[in-house]
């Protein structure tokens, strides 16, 4: 592996799609084979663009719009029907899958963050539940973890949890899959473990950790740091705050970061998290007109206490994977209503649909995703340009 930290390094050219679906590794018997791996898979995203991801729509969209598929790749033997597009996705393996999309928006997303802003390049982890799997245990429900780039708003990492493991002990196997170096990390308290803080330090990133009581030694130095009997009180500490409103409803923000200094070694934790710098605290004031509620909420990060910019950004950016990533699979991509009971087709599918909100994500950025979709179902033409923008 290159050394990213020499002078001369250089990240590798940003490939199309389309090449590294090319390299996937095809699992089908060799002397069988009719239908090339990058053509199926270029009808499921042109198909999953379109606004299906049904194996029968699919083969139809493949078969009325053919012609207009050759002016893209050969298909020499034409479409295959339904019953090939699941079978591929039953054999294709979600590992080396999810790897494409890893590899691929990777790339995607360096070449649009040199085009961004300056600092840490934000990516928030997060787990999601494919309610639609679940059968008559919990075991058998789909469990996956995601990455999100927050400033360039692309999924781009997906792995799934096994039966026997939960994202705390999941997440170091994930984030080794990601390039996280000059990235600042954030999890919520499912992250909370100490090797995982470690794995995200070691990929060359920061970490930013919501902060609850399955760390109750931390948690509770952060509430006696943060106004304890023998603390200041939050009023007299720095902090930064922000207000969003509308419909007469607000919502008030005050966030304060604080080094953790000798406090770690105070408490016998100094071993266990080297490189915890500081504890943050938001308290967050919801204002309707029928009531007035108030919470608290406390982190622990690598961020030295003078970033209490870089951390008020961070907390509230970290809720774009729900908002821009979760949201919009469960509403315009009907990821919760999936019908796919073999776990390997959900799990190729979830990435497929990751991939298909990528391309329509890149290509004007300011319309909705749902929005494109349709432009996809009405004009071929727009559909090639959003895919010649990156994928071919």
């Amino acid at each position: 592996m290159p050394d990213q930290d020499h002078p001369d390094f250089q990240p590798p050219a940003f490939e199309p799609l389309i090449l590294h679906l090319r390299r996937l590794p095809d699992p089908r018997q060799p002397g069988k084979v009719r239908y090339p791996v990058d053509e199926i898979l270029l009808v499921l995203l042109c198909a999953a663009m379109s606004g299906t991801t049904d194996f029968t729509e699919i083969a139809r969209f493949g078969q009325k719009r053919l012609d207009w598929l050759r002016n893209l790749l050969p298909f020499r033997g034409g479409v295959p029907a339904h019953d090939t597009y699941r079978r591929l996705c039953s054999l294709l393996d979600p590992v080396a899958f999810a790897g494409v999309l890893t590899a691929w928006t990777g790339q995607l997303a360096r070449r649009l963050a040199r085009d961004g802003g300056d600092g840490l390049r934000q990516v928030a982890v997060d787990g999601k539940t494919l309610r639609s799997t679940a059968r008559s245990t919990v075991a058998d429900t789909l469990h996956h973890l995601g990455a999100w780039s927050v400033r360039e708003g692309l999924a781009i990492g997906l792995a799934e949890v096994g039966d026997h493991d939960n994202e705390g002990s999941a997440l170091p196997a994930f984030l080794d899959l990601l390039d996280l170096k000059g990235c600042l990390v954030t999890l919520d308290a499912g992250g909370l473990y100490a090797p995982v803080a470690a794995k995200v330090i070691e990929r060359g990133g920061h970490f930013l950790i919501a902060l609850k009581d399955n760390q109750p030694t931390l948690a509770e130095t952060a509430r006696v740091l943060f106004g304890g009997p023998d603390g200041p009180s939050p009023d007299a500490l720095p902090s930064h705050t922000t207000v969003d409103g509308r419909r007469g409803r607000s919502e008030t923000r005050r966030h304060q970061l604080l080094a953790a200094g000798d406090l770690l070694a105070d408490i016998g934790l100094a071993e266990k998290w080297p490189e915890l710098r500081s504890f943050g605290r938001v308290e967050r004031v919801r204002r309707t007109p029928e009531n007035v509620t108030r919470e608290v909420a406390y982190f622990i990060t690598s961020l030295p206490e003078t970033d209490l910019a870089g951390f008020t950004e961070a907390t509230r950016g970290h809720w774009h994977i729900e908002n821009r990533l979760h949201h919009v699979l469960d509403v315009t991509f009907r990821e919760d209503a999936c019908r796919s009971v073999a776990r390997r087709v959900a799990s190729n599918l979830a990435v497929l649909r990751r991939i298909t909100m990528n391309l329509l994500r890149v290509h004007e950025p300011e319309r909705s995703v749902k929005s494109k979709r349709w432009d996809c179902v009405l004009d071929p033409a727009y559909l090639e340009t959003v895919l010649r923008a990156s994928a071919l």
